[in-house]
């Protein structure tokens, strides 16, 4: 008989994980809690998870929200990822309208996506 739902321990762990960063996690991190990329792969066929940047993912059942634009973008550049200029701002409370693209910095050479510039 096949099984066609993951593992609970391993959903469980990475369920944690996700609340944690507003519904999102890594490829990396998936991995790390026991998922193999056909299993990320299922999540995303079934419509439970969906990519938000190249090698970041996001519950669908989490809701959407500027703060998790903002997240998904920094765990997509890395470690050393910082928001920037306008999204900076924001976050701290000292512009009041919200950025419509995100802007980070990083120490690593990525490409911008649609929404988010990588400075």
């Amino acid at each position: 008989m096949r099984r066609s739902r993951l593992p609970l321990t391993w959903r469980r762990g990475l369920g944690r994980l996700a609340a944690r960063q507003h519904g999102l996690f890594t490829r990396a991190q998936a991995r790390a809690a026991g998922c193999s990329d056909s299993a990320l792969y299922r999540l995303v066929k079934a419509g439970e998870a969906e990519r938000v940047f190249p090698g970041v993912f996001r519950f669908t059942a989490a809701p959407c929200s500027w703060k998790q634009r903002a997240r998904a973008a920094t765990l997509y550049a890395g470690e050393r990822a910082w928001l920037s200029h306008r999204s900076a701002a924001y976050t701290l409370g000292m512009i009041q309208q919200q950025p419509g693209v995100i802007e980070i910095i990083s120490e690593r050479d990525l490409r911008s996506q649609p929404g988010l510039k990588v400075r």
